[in-house]
């Protein structure tokens, strides 16, 4: 309380000189300017302090577009009659996942419903998830000599088995469920039928959403995309040609296409949204209590123990986030904002237990990303409510184990390893042999084991019979679109659409209240130790395996830290 009646008695010292500035500043109709420099992502980035200071200095940290800060100063702006609207400046190569550029594409298109001119600029051209993005806004403009690149979405897999075969190398895999495809590409020499399905279905909702934007925004009947898509590369005015752009410029002539010259009464000004949001839109005086708030809780990364996915979430650090929510009052509903593809099954237990003893005090709301399957769909069972994007890739409920076998590598290089045993079964999971007859029995009923587990979490959270999950299981993975007509999600949005279901779900208040209920974004004050990686040959093939099939890098971590059985989302990069 103490800090926060400073900080207020220094608002109040210096508001004159802050109204003065605000008063200087809408003497002139002002366009905001907007450059998607860093990643697209839906909650801002934790920072150190350092790291703060360093972004402050603009000291080599690139700054990241949360669309949480994006949408509280966008609540500011269309009210703000002096903003004429916003230049979006896109360059090439959007960094962030399909799901994130839905929701920054959402933003755009309020603004453009609340009245705001929206005009997207693409110095460099861009591709299939430029042109989506600028769809948005109501004029396009591109560099005379720029390129639109609308190829679409492909996803491609490289199969190493006969590669791994030449090196002596084997991979052994136990899958409950024929679409749990995450170590295919290690042992077998093309696609199978079930991924083919699946991936080809997530292509599908991802191309129906660029052309449904296409025609709904841009204007474009059937035909003109169809004739877009295959001409594929449309440089300036071809763009324009194509109708996917309005016009070309170079930046230095953006302000006079948009009637922003000197001849202009009264001219307008350029700001940029970061100034605009610290001036007009950032909160002034504190509060003197804390009020209520629902919290924001981030799932994001691999799910895995203490030190087995580094920068993913830890069973430590996210049990103690929930904790601390569930133990403070003022916490009053909870969103849990879930950005990843599975990891172990222990630790999305650990997990998911932690999130079911907290829906039993408080209302929890699940919102997904850009990928919320395997572990990260189990987690998310217990909530109430879940909230997911069209493009959001989500189920994959299924269990899979691997074991990597280099013992004819070994001899190829001479090495002659010898083991020693107490019990039939104690070198299992050495990496020098291959499971017996016996042993792919124990680890087929494990994984079996766990996925009638899994089918009973997931029946359970959605009130539904298990026999009804399972027809939508076998490791399947789905669209946010396709989840929503299966009933595996509730409802289609962003977190500003979670944040809302959850303060709706608060009892005992109004409804004018529950608008008051503001997000507080909650992480883990609990470190997590790294265990150090052994420089042995097994482990120099594994990081090379790692970085050559990276969906399958989880399970190669856990292998060397000791977990064997994985929940994992089949690989999810797409390509244009």
């Amino acid at each position: 309380m103490l800090l926060a009646l400073l900080i207020n008695l220094y608002v109040t010292l210096t508001s004159p000189l802050r109204w003065l500035r605000r008063a200087i500043l809408r003497r002139r109709p002002m366009w905001l300017h907007l450059r998607l420099d860093g990643r697209v992502s839906e909650l801002p980035r934790v920072e150190t302090p350092v790291l703060r200071l360093r972004r402050w200095l603009r000291f080599g940290v690139s700054v990241d577009l949360s669309l949480a800060d994006l949408r509280q100063t966008t609540c500011a702006l269309v009210t703000d009659p002096a903003v004429v609207g916003v230049i979006v400046e896109i360059p090439h190569a959007v960094s962030g996942g399909w799901s994130a550029l839905v929701g920054l594409h959402e933003v755009l298109t309020k603004l453009r419903a609340a009245g705001k001119r929206v005009v997207a600029y693409l110095p460099d051209g861009g591709g299939t998830r430029e042109v989506y993005l600028a769809a948005a806004a109501d004029a396009v403009w591109i560099a005379p000599e720029a390129t639109l690149a609308l190829l679409g979405v492909a996803a491609e897999s490289v199969y190493l088995r006969p590669l791994l075969e030449r090196l002596g190398v084997s991979v052994q895999v136990q899958a409950a469920g024929r679409f749990k495809t995450a170590a295919e590409p290690l042992v077998a020499e093309s696609m199978s039928e079930g991924q083919r399905i699946q991936r080809q279905a997530i292509l599908d909702n991802f191309h129906a959403e660029v052309v449904a934007t296409l025609r709904a925004q841009r204007g474009l009947n059937e035909a003109e995309i169809e004739n877009a898509l295959s001409a594929a590369l449309h440089r300036g005015a071809a763009a324009v040609n194509a109708r996917l752009a309005d016009g070309v410029c170079y930046a230095d002539e953006l302000a006079e296409r948009l009637g922003m010259t000197a001849s202009a009464t009264p001219r307008p000004r350029v700001l940029g949204l970061d100034a605009y949001d610290r001036v007009f839109a950032a909160r002034v005086w504190r509060p003197l209590t804390r009020p209520r708030y629902v919290a924001v809780v981030p799932i994001h990364g691999m799910i895995g123990l203490e030190g087995a996915t580094p920068g993913g979430a830890s069973v430590p650090g996210v049990t103690d986030a929930l904790s601390r929510v569930r133990r403070d009052k003022r916490a009053v509903a909870v969103v849990l904002h879930i950005d990843s593809p599975g990891g172990s099954a222990l630790a999305s237990d650990h997990i998911h237990r932690e999130v079911a003893r907290l829906a039993k005090t408080k209302p929890v709301v699940a919102c997904f990303g850009n990928v919320a399957a395997s572990g990260g769909y189990y987690v998310a069972a217990p909530a109430r409510r879940i909230v997911a994007q069209p493009t959001t890739v989500t189920g994959s409920i299924g269990v899979i184990s691997a074991k990597v076998v280099i013992g004819d590598l070994l001899q190829k290089v001479g090495l002659r390893p010898q083991v020693l045993g107490t019990a039939p079964h104690a070198d299992m999971f050495s990496m020098t042999r291959e499971l017996d007859a016996d042993e792919r029995g124990i680890m087929e009923r494990e994984a079996q084991g766990l996925y009638r587990t899994f089918l009973g979490i997931v029946a359970d959270g959605r009130g539904r019979p298990v026999e009804e999950i399972e027809a939508l299981a076998a490791g399947r993975v789905w669209t946010g679109r396709d989840a929503l007509a299966n009933g595996l999600v509730d409802v289609l949005g962003g977190l500003d659409v979670a944040i809302d279901q959850a303060r709706r779900l608060v009892e005992g208040i109004g409804a004018d209240a529950q608008d008051r209920l503001e997000p507080r974004m909650v992480v883990s004050v609990v470190r997590s130790r790294q265990r150090p990686t052994p420089a042995e040959p097994a482990n120099v093939l594994m990081d090379w395996i790692e970085r050559s099939v990276p969906e399958f890098s989880v399970m190669l971590r856990a292998e060397r830290s000791g977990e064997r059985l994985l929940l994992l989302a089949p690989d999810v990069g797409f390509l244009e």
